[in-house]
C-alpha cells in the first residue's frame, strides 16, 4: 500500500475524506514512522535518521531511536487510543527510557545496534572531522539524557497534552507530541497527516527570563574552547551574550543572541555597531557581508537600524554548539584586525 504525506500546516479539507483507524496495530504506525521520519519533523528541525527499532534496554524496548543530521538522539513512543495503556503510563514510559539509557557506554550502545550508529554517523558527514564532531556531540547528549522525546499517537486524551504540555514548558527537555491521522484516498493509496500538538514553540510559556538550553549551551561551549585566548561571552540578559573585546569600546562588541521571533530554536552569532557616533566603522562592517563561516554559508549585512549596524548569521538552535561556538571565533578571527585598525585611525583604541 502507498503511503501519501502531507506535511503540517498545509491546509486541507479532512471531512471530505474517509478517515481510517490504526485498529490498535501500534508496530504498524511504528514502521510507517520509522521508514517516514519527515511526518515528525517540525518546520525547522534537521532531518531525522532512523536508527533502530524495538531497542532493548534496561527499562524496557524503545519503539523507535532516531538521531537528527546533527547527531542528537531522539526516542519515539507510539501510543494509540485504542490500546489499553493510560496516559500517565505513557509519559512514565518514555521518561523511564531517557533515565535508563545513560547507563549504557557508547560501544555496548553501539554493539546492540550492530553498529548502526557508527554507519549512520559516517553516512551523514562530509569528511572525517565531521563525523568526530556529530559524534561528540551525540555522546555529550547521550550522557546527559537530554534527548528529544516524541510521543506519536492517532488521538490525544485531554490528560496526555496537558501533562506533555507542562513537562515542554517547565523543563530543559525538548518533548514533543505528534498526532498522525490516517485517511483513505482510494483502495491503493493512504493519506497520512501530522499535527504537532506539542512543539519547540511550547518553550514559549517558559519563564521568559531563563535562557534557554541551545543557548547556553553554544556559550558554554564557546567560553570553554576560547577563554584562555581572551574571548569570553557575558549574559547580558535571557537572549543574549556579549563578546567585549578588550581594547574595543563597548558599543562594539560580539554576541550570541537567541531569536525567538524568527524561529523558536534560532541562535545568531552577530558583530554589533551599537553607537552612531562611531559611524565610520559601518562601511568596515559592510565589507564583511558575505563572508563564509564553516561552509554553512554566508555572514549577512543587516541594516535598517536607525542608530547601529550589525552583520550576523543564523543557526537552527538545535544545531552541534561545538559548530556554533567554532563559527563566532572565525567570525571573531577574520574581522577583528581590520576593526582594530580602523578604531586606532580614530584613536578610540583602549589600552588593554
Amino acid at each position: 500500500m502507498n503511503v501519501i504525506r502531507i506535511p503540517d500546516r498545509v491546509r486541507l479539507q479532512e471531512q471530505d475524506l474517509p478517515e481510517k483507524t490504526w485498529k490498535g496495530n501500534e508496530k504498524y504506525l511504528q514502521k510507517i514512522l520509522a521508514d517516514n521520519p519527515e511526518l515528525l519533523q517540525e518546520r525547522f528541525d534537521f532531518p531525522l535518521v532512523f536508527i533502530d527499532r524495538e531497542l532493548k534496554i534496561d527499562a524496557g524496548h524503545t519503539d523507535i531511536f532516531f538521531i537528527d543530521s546533527q547527531g542528537l538522539p531522539v526516542l519515539v513512543e507510539v501510543k494509540l487510543l485504542a490500546n489499553p495503556q493510560s496516559e500517565r503510563e505513557v509519559v512514565g514510559q518514555i521518561i523511564s527510557y531517557a533515565s535508563s539509557l545513560p547507563q549504557l557506554k557508547y560501544t555496548d550502545f553501539n554493539s546492540r545496534i550492530n553498529n548502526e550508529l557508527e554507519r549512520k554517523l559516517q553516512d551523514i558527514s562530509a569528511n572525517e572531522e565531521e563525523y568526530k564532531i556529530k559524534k561528540e556531540y551525540f555522546w555529550k547528549k547521550f550522557e546527559n539524557g537530554e534527548y528529544r522525546l516524541i510521543i506519536a499517537t492517532d488521538s490525544t486524551p485531554n490528560e496526555l497534552l496537558r501533562t506533555w504540555l507542562f513537562e515542554n514548558a517547565h523543563s530543559n527537555l525538548d518533548v514533543r507530541l505528534v498526532e498522525i491521522k490516517k485517511h483513505r484516498l482510494n483502495e491503493s493509496d493512504e493519506l497520512l497527516i501530522s499535527k504537532h500538538l506539542v512543539s519547540y514553540e511550547s518553550h514559549l510559556v517558559r519563564n521568559p527570563r531563563a535562557v534557554r538550553k541551545c543557548l547556553s549551551d553554544t556559550v558554554e561551549t564557546f567560553n570553554a574552547s576560547f577563554s584562555n585566548l581572551g574571548y569570553f561571552a557575558k549574559n547580558r540578559g535571557p537572549t543574549n551574550y556579549a563578546i567585549f573585546i578588550s581594547t574595543w569600546p563597548e558599543a562594539i562588541r560580539y554576541e550570541f543572541n537567541d531569536w525567538l521571533k524568527i524561529n523558536q530554536i534560532s541562535i545568531e552569532i552577530e558583530l554589533n555597531l551599537k553607537d552612531k557616533d562611531l559611524k565610520p566603522l559601518v562601511e568596515v562592517l559592510k565589507e564583511f557581508r558575505n563572508l563564509t563561516l564553516n561552509s554553512f554559508g554566508r555572514v549577512q549585512w543587516c541594516p535598517n537600524r536607525s542608530n547601529y549596524a550589525r552583520i550576523a548569521f543564523l543557526y537552527n538552535g538545535d544545531f552541534n554548539p561545538i559548530v556554533i561556538a567554532n563559527a563566532m571565533k572565525e567570525l571573531i578571527d577574520k574581522t577583528q584586525t581590520e576593526i582594530s585598525s580602523m578604531l586606532e585611525e580614530l584613536n578610540l583604541l583602549k589600552n588593554a
